[in-house]
């Protein structure tokens, strides 16, 4: 993304990563996996898709499961390479 941003005139300023609360739940979790929130799950065939979901419904049984589920955002900002 870097790179194509060069071509197009613009440089990285900043970059960081941020931790996105995706899920505050388990019932939240499994509702958005559920309902394929996640573009690559959209390409997944059906069967694989239930048989990972119902195993994953498994997994979440796990009275230590660690909640909220976060995860990690990559954060750029971009300036015009011309101004800067």
């Amino acid at each position: 993304m870097v790179e194509t941003a060069a071509q197009c005139g613009f440089a990285v300023r900043q970059h960081t990563i941020i931790d996105h609360v995706s899920a505050e739940s388990k019932p939240e979790y499994l509702d958005k996996m559920a309902r394929r929130v996640n573009s690559d799950l959209v390409a997944t065939p059906d069967a694989e898709f239930e048989s990972g979901l119902e195993a994953m419904e498994q997994s979440l049984s796990d009275p230590n499961a660690i909640w909220p589920v976060t995860e990690p955002i990559d954060l750029f900002v971009f300036e015009n390479a011309e101004v800067a």
